[in-house]
């Protein structure tokens, strides 16, 4: 078999540390956000045409990379957090992702740029409230926040009762009845499409409402930002940089309304200064050892089960629950619960209930032990002492 000529190996491994040393740049602090963004924006006007690697094809790749690399999202530090999310915001207000249509593979399927920002957004909106994960949905969505009419099927999610509504609702209503407005403002035929072209919008006939006023972001996202965008000064103007910021204990990730909000009007200024705890889910979520010494089912049982839950509602939980059933042995209990507590009710928090009453409809009372003992182990790795260094 015949190896790849050099000069084509030589400009992959160029194309390759090109993008690496651009990413490198921006969460060191030499360059912002909207530096790179401006950058990318020239890069994917230009034609596709001379020496490789071109600067067309560096854009396509930092799309492509940045996405590959968002399956490891859940271990970035807060401040390197922070900088993705308002890139991929970026690059979605200014339609650089639908731009590349180079498939890319997560967890053993192939997704399209833009089909990856927007399940990132949604899954980061199933986690708990004001943790950070949440806030890097949050976050997201705010950078496009005054442009998010062009993708209407994402408007839609983000206010189904079904799915995020409820929890983004209580967290951010002002932004969710922006979104129930624009939904009723933009013509049905468009309401199911990804995304749509802003001239369709631009039509006379068409009344969008004004983007409500962003909220203030936490006190540590706000004392990150302004010390990088210094960083980023003082790289420009030749001078020393201020030191990186080191992450801080776990804190709460609530917008400043919400902080300030108290339910009690008599409440002492110590009880409203007072934030829940914030455990750090995403420790476990990726956890290798969570799984250690639990043998796995057929490939086709697994596949039954995340087809399952990711098709349950209240209205077939029975007709689910009959039909895992009649597949759901008792050497399947150990993984099955494992799944359950780790892939799906510590993400899915709006949807635990229903998972509660599929598991009472399914019959089994030792599969209820195993899923008791499934949730205990993940806890006892939750508040390990190393676990509790990190921020959710």
């Amino acid at each position: 078999m015949s190896e790849p000529p050099s000069d084509q190996n030589s400009s992959s491994n160029a194309l390759e540390d090109t993008v690496n040393k651009l990413f490198n740049r921006l969460y060191n602090g030499e360059m912002s956000t909207q530096d790179l963004v401006n950058m990318m924006l020239q890069f994917s006007r230009e034609p596709n045409v001379g020496t490789p690697p071109t600067n067309h094809q560096i854009f396509e790749h930092m799309i492509v990379n940045l996405c590959d690399e968002l399956r490891f999202i859940t271990r970035y530090p807060s401040n390197e957090l922070r900088i993705t999310a308002e890139l991929i915001g970026q690059l979605l207000r200014f339609d650089l992702v639908s731009q590349v249509h180079k498939k890319v593979i997560l967890e053993t399927k192939e997704y399209t740029p833009l089909q990856i920002c927007m399940r990132v957004i949604l899954d980061s909106l199933k986690r708990p409230p004001y943790s950070r994960m949440f806030r890097f949905g949050v976050l997201i969505v705010e950078q496009f926040l005054d442009r998010i009419a062009r993708w209407p099927q994402l408007c839609a999610a983000l206010v189904s009762e079904r799915g995020v509504g409820p929890q983004f609702k209580s967290c951010y209503p002002d932004y969710y009845d922006y979104l129930v407005e624009l939904l009723n403002a933009i013509p049905a035929e468009y309401r199911d499409r990804p995304v749509i072209d802003h001239s369709l919008l631009l039509q006379q006939w068409i009344h969008l409402p004004p983007a409500p006023e962003l909220y203030p972001p936490p006190l540590q996202e706000k004392e990150e930002r302004e010390l990088h965008a210094a960083r980023v000064a003082a790289f420009k103007a030749g001078k020393p940089m201020p030191p990186p910021h080191r992450d801080l204990p776990a804190a709460s990730a609530a917008p400043e309304k919400a902080r300030n909000a108290s339910p009690e009007s008599g409440s002492s200024p110590q009880q409203q200064q007072q934030q829940p705890v914030i455990i750090p889910v995403d420790r476990i979520l990726s956890d290798e050892k969570t799984m250690a010494g639990i043998p796995a089912p057929p490939d086709w049982f697994c596949d039954l089960t995340m087809q399952t839950f990711n098709s349950l509602t209240p209205q077939n939980l029975h007709e689910k629950a009959a039909e895992l059933r009649e597949h759901l042995k008792p050497e399947y209990f150990q993984w099955f619960s494992m799944y359950m507590v780790k892939n799906r009710a510590a993400k899915e928090v709006n949807l635990q209930p229903l998972f509660l009453q599929f598991l009472d409809a399914l019959g089994q009372n030792k599969l209820i032990d195993y899923v008791t003992q499934s949730t205990f182990t993940l806890l006892h790795l939750l508040l390990s002492d190393d676990a509790l260094d990190m921020a959710v």
